[in-house]
């Protein structure tokens, strides 16, 4: 609706906002963008700058949020930082793939990758598949991944 979303999130303290979120955050006759928001709480505390406001996501979306955050921060707590990551696993990763990928390819190869960088230890805590693909459109009908966001 508002701001440039190929620069929204360049700068670590950048917000996006739904149109719900700023009914509730601003009065009705305000401009959000390059207004302050402070975030009390976690690793996200801070001033975080409105860059661009998006339509509110529809009733059926997989999605469901009311702003983004710039991953930047959260990639400097400690709790990111002390394994270099490999096991704070709160992040669910969406890729598009070319059109004439082989999914089952792709996964192998990304299990390979992760048994490249962390091998025996990730597969000990995570029996089952540690990295798998699943179409966005079947996410709806078939749910069930593994960290699956709700």
């Amino acid at each position: 609706m508002q701001g440039d979303l190929k620069t929204a999130l360049n700068k670590p303290n950048s917000i996006l906002l739904t149109r719900k979120a700023v009914t509730r955050y601003f009065k009705t006759d305000e401009d959000p963008i390059g207004k302050t928001i402070y975030i009390a709480g976690g690793s996200s505390d801070g001033g975080y700058d409105v860059t661009a406001v998006l339509e509110d996501l529809p009733e059926n979306s997989h999605f469901n949020f009311q702003f983004i955050l710039p991953i930047h921060n959260l990639l400097l707590n400690e709790q990111y930082t002390e394994d270099d990551g490999w096991g704070w696993n709160n992040f669910i990763t969406y890729v598009e793939l070319h059109t004439q990928s082989d999914p089952k390819k792709v996964e192998e190869k990304l299990s390979a990758f992760v048994d490249k960088y962390q091998g025996k230890d990730l597969a000990e805590s995570n029996s089952k598949n540690v990295i798998s693909l699943q179409p966005i459109l079947s996410i709806h009908t078939n749910p069930g991944l593994n960290h699956e966001s709700s």
